[in-house]
């Protein structure tokens, strides 16, 4: 029931995603369909809704914060975007001041892994790609190559085009930029940003040979990503030290953890001895006692996570400078990205 009416939603057919489909511009109808973080405008509305009769949110410009992400504890929420979320992760961490590190670690089978959810919109756009075939489905508007701006009747024919003339083009591309390692950066630029644009025309059509597009979408978004070995506790390994460092070097004023692992509860306490603040997105109540923002998916997913993160920033500054107001650009704009 869920697959015939997303089938026969008038946005079904438009630019289908490659690895969420077309299901990404379907709306709620009650079936099991990605979820979608809220729009920045609302989310700034509903914030200056909520604090209009109180005092204005100050964020320090001054104060860094650091983001570590443990994607094999605690990967993107089902049904949501990888890209949106990471882009909104970086909001929220930019709400508690500026954010001047974000790192996720996994192991390769976090990459290789497909949810549910995933297949199931796969086979949705599989569904319709016969129908389109056979002529009992017609798109209402043709699929576009963002490359040429070719347009094309159905989505196999866009998928095919991608393959056989852009595919090609791609791999004389990657040998040419091979040969041009050592040379000036000027001269592979150009080529460089010809592989970005396959890459975000090669995302809305064709599936990936592995996984679904986690990394490169999390990339895609700014993120440091970082592959560890298969060991099970190699990621936590590797997220630890980098946050030691962080803390040893005082690169960062505020240490951001995404994971529901308690064992990095000596880490953040750490981190709070030396006088910096912890944010931590988790689920567990464990990690509760060594954050000073505790923050949810729940949270994050309604656009709440920023109310809370700026509400905590203005807390921070008059505990730190209690007799200083905050400046005009402070209590008006907070940090930024």
């Amino acid at each position: 029931m869920a697959m015939a009416m997303a089938m026969h939603h008038p946005h079904f057919h438009t630019n289908p995603a490659f690895c969420w489909l077309s299901v990404r511009n379907v709306p709620n109808t009650g079936s099991d369909l990605p979820l979608h973080l809220p729009s920045p405008t609302k989310a700034i509305d509903k914030t200056k809704h909520q604090l209009m009769n109180g005092a204005p949110v100050p964020v320090t410009k001054r104060r860094k914060v650091a983001v570590f992400w443990d994607l094999d504890n605690k990967p993107p929420p089902p049904k949501a975007q990888p890209y949106d979320v990471a882009v909104e992760l970086k909001k929220v961490a930019g709400e508690l001041g500026e954010v001047v590190d974000v790192v996720a670690y996994a192991n390769k089978h976090a990459f290789r892994f497909v949810p549910g959810w995933v297949k199931e919109a796969r086979e949705q756009r599989s569904v319709l790609d016969q129908m389109e075939l056979e002529g009992v489905e017609k798109a209402e508007q043709p699929y576009v190559c963002l490359i040429c701006d070719q347009k094309f009747p159905i989505n196999l024919d866009l998928k095919n085009h991608l393959l056989s003339y852009h595919e090609k083009e791609r791999q004389r591309r990657a040998r040419l930029l091979k040969k041009l390692k050592n040379s000036p950066l000027k001269e592979r630029q150009v080529l460089e940003a010809k592989e970005q644009l396959y890459l975000e025309a090669s995302r809305n059509v064709l599936i990936p040979e592995v996984g679904y597009g986690l990394e490169y979408e999390l990339k895609r978004a700014g993120i440091c990503v970082r592959m560890v070995s298969d060991d099970p506790q190699a990621a936590d390994r590797a997220l630890k030290r980098r946050m030691r460092q962080t803390i040893k070097s005082k690169n960062a004023d505020c240490l951001f953890l995404v994971s529901d692992d308690t064992d990095y509860e000596e880490v953040l306490m750490a981190a709070r001895s030396k006088g910096m603040h912890t944010a931590v997105l988790a689920k567990t109540v464990a990690l509760e006692k060594s954050a000073d923002v505790m923050l949810s998916w729940f949270e994050f997913m309604s656009g709440d996570a920023r109310i809370v993160a700026n509400r905590a920033a203005r807390e921070w500054i008059i505990q730190e400078k209690p007799d200083q107001k905050p400046s005009f650009e402070e209590a008006n704009y907070g940090s930024g990205l």
